[in-house]
């Protein structure tokens, strides 16, 4: 739980733990390497959120490519990508959005990619906080 700001790709709670937030501060994904925009892992809590990517479509040159994909425990669960043409890239295509529920005890990615030679973008994060799970210690007794 946390009042203030903690920085950029860091899972922050309301003071209440009703809401969290995580922004990524502008990543630059290039042709040879992913940006992670976004990586955190939940604790005993269910989270139902959403996460946003914008772009700087200006960085986009005709043919090029930007994406976007998230994970959970790194498993992929979605991807999406737009590509740049001689005509600029539709505006509902700048600031697509993504509804999860991330599971307790789970690591949550966001990633950014390109095929071009670097592309800010960025990603954020909303969610609430939804019923906190206690987790059991069980052991095997051997007596």
């Amino acid at each position: 739980m946390s009042g203030t700001f903690q920085g950029a790709n860091t899972l922050q709670f309301t003071p209440d733990n009703k809401q969290c937030y995580a922004y990524s501060g502008v990543v630059s994904p290039t042709n040879a390497v992913n940006a992670i925009g976004i990586d955190f892992t939940t604790n005993s809590e269910y989270i139902k959120g959403r996460v946003y990517f914008s772009i700087d479509n200006d960085d986009l040159s005709s043919g090029e490519q930007i994406g976007w994909k998230i994970m959970l425990n790194n498993q992929q669960i979605t991807m999406s990508r737009v590509e740049a043409s001689a005509a600029d890239i539709v505006e509902s295509a700048l600031a697509p959005y993504f509804d999860v529920v991330i599971p307790p005890f789970t690591n949550f990615k966001a990633e950014a990619f390109t095929n071009g030679s670097s592309v800010d973008s960025s990603f954020v994060f909303t969610g609430t906080v939804h019923g906190a799970i206690e987790q059991l210690d069980l052991r095997l007794m051997n007596e």
